[in-house]
């Protein structure tokens, strides 16, 4: 997991920090498992016609929405504020993760 995050997102840290990367995939999956999956495929997918077009407000950089800062990919920086790892990435936009936050919920 840490060679192919590696080498899909361009960045030796999750390598260079493997057994971290392990640990950090193990938290990721876990949380997945809690429901963003389903939550994507319902509420985006089209299923519930009740999600507002537009959420007010900028981001704070809070990484709620980032499966409550249990994203593999969140990047911790000063003040308590978070970064997405991989915001830059070609490979992010085939992921829920530009998706999110759907709604106020999800923060």
């Amino acid at each position: 997991m840490p060679l192919l995050a590696s080498l899909f997102f361009l960045k030796l840290k999750y390598v260079r920090n493997y057994s971290e990367t392990l640990k950090n995939s193990a938290v990721h999956l876990r949380a997945m498992a809690e429901g963003p999956a389903n939550h994507y495929f319902r509420d985006i997918a089209g299923l519930v016609k009740a999600i507002p077009n537009d959420i007010e407000g900028s981001c704070v950089q809070c990484g709620n929405c980032c499966m409550d800062r249990r994203c593999l990919f969140l990047e911790p920086l000063a003040d308590g504020k978070f970064n997405c790892g991989i915001y830059g990435s070609v490979w992010r936009r085939f992921s829920n993760c530009g998706s999110f936050p759907i709604n106020r919920n999800d923060i």
